[in-house]
């Protein structure tokens, strides 16, 4: 069995617990926001101009690397070079 394929079979049931616990905090923020008078239009709203910001931060950063990458390393092997860009 290949080693990723192991990996992630582990860390399954991580990822569940805290998909889990992210979704409870959310309802809780919204059920909150809500009792307060915030629409929740408003609250998706934000969750979506938030979540499209650090997208587009992350992508032109990534682009930014992928383009001019660190002078150290220009002189790695090829499928390095790969690995590290790939990382993100």
């Amino acid at each position: 069995m290949s080693k990723v394929l192991y990996a992630a079979i582990l860390f399954r049931k991580y990822t569940r617990a805290l998909t889990f616990e992210n979704l409870s905090q959310e309802s809780k923020i919204r059920q909150s926001l809500q009792t307060v008078g915030v629409l929740d239009s408003a609250y998706w709203i934000s969750w979506h101009l938030f979540h499209g910001f650090t997208s587009l931060l992350t992508a032109l950063l990534i682009t930014l690397i992928g383009m001019y990458p660190p002078p150290h390393m220009t002189r790695m092997y090829p499928p390095l070079l790969l690995v590290y860009l790939l990382r993100a």
